[in-house]
C-alpha cells in the first residue's frame, strides 16, 4: 500500500486538476484539513479530517499507509511542501506519488508582474527559524507561503529577531477567488496580523 500526496493548490474547485480526483478515487481513505476535503465531496472513500498537522498525526498516517491506499490532501502545490519532505525523510518507500497543484506563489508573482520568486513554505512541521532569512537574503523578490498554524505576526517576529530591516511586503489572501485581496504592509504592520493563510511577497529581505 502507499500514500498519495495530492496538492490542492489554491483550495478552489475550478483550479483543481481532474487527475487529483482520479487519484483520490483510487484510494480507500482521504485525509486532510476541512478546506481541502471539501474539494472531494463526490469522492466515495473513508474520510478523516483534522485542523492541524502534527508529528504524531503524520506518524499515524504512515502506519495506516502500510495497510491501505491513502490520499493525503495538502494545501498549495505539494511538491515543495514541508509535509512531503518530512514524509519522505521518514518513509520514502511509502510515498507512492505526488499530484502537484497550482502554485500560489506563481499566481501572486503574476499579479505583480514578476516572473518568479524564490520562496519557502511554512507549516507546523517546518516551523520558524533563521532559514527564512538565509533563503531570502539578497533575493528579489522573495516569498513566504503560509499553509495554516503559522501566523503572519509570528513570521514578522521571526524576521525582526533575525535582524531583518523593516521592509514592505505584498500580502495576498484568498488568491484566485472573488474575495482575493492584496495589501501593502511593512513588518511592523504584520506584527498585528494573526492570519494563518496567504502569500507574503517581499521585494527585498535583507538584514539591517
Amino acid at each position: 500500500m502507499s500514500l498519495q500526496i495530492v496538492g490542492c493548490g489554491l483550495g478552489l474547485d475550478r483550479y483543481l486538476p481532474r487527475v487529483a480526483r482520479d487519484v483520490a478515487r483510487r484510494c480507500v481513505r482521504l485525509l486532510g484539513r476541512p478546506q481541502e476535503m471539501a474539494l472531494f465531496s463526490r469522492v466515495r472513500a473513508e474520510r478523516e479530517e483534522f485542523d492541524c498537522w502534527t508529528v504524531d498525526r503524520l506518524e499515524r498516517i504512515l502506519q495506516q499507509a502500510e495497510e491501505e491506499e491513502i490520499a493525503l490532501l495538502v494545501p498549495g502545490e505539494g511538491m515543495n511542501s514541508p509535509l512531503l519532505a518530512w514524509l519522505r525523510e521518514r518513509a520514502s518507500s511509502l510515498v507512492g506519488g505526488v499530484v502537484p497543484g497550482i502554485d500560489p506563489v506563481s499566481l501572486a508573482c503574476a499579479r505583480l508582474g514578476e516572473n518568479s520568486a524564490r520562496w519557502v513554505t511554512l507549516s507546523t512541521i517546518l516551523g520558524l527559524d533563521s532559514r527564512i532569512v538565509d533563503e531570502g537574503q539578497g533575493v528579489r523578490p522573495f516569498a513566504v507561503c503560509l499553509e495554516g498554524h503559522v501566523k503572519l505576526s509570528e513570521l514578522a517576529d521571526c524576521l525582526f529577531r533575525n535582524r531583518c530591516a523593516n521592509r514592505s511586503a505584498s500580502v495576498f489572501r484568498a488568491l484566485g477567488s472573488t474575495e482575493e485581496s492584496c495589501v501593502e504592509q511593512d513588518l511592523f504592520g504584520l506584527l498585528e496580523d494573526d492570519a494563518e493563510d496567504g502569500v507574503v511577497l517581499f521585494t527585498e529581505l535583507d538584514p539591517r
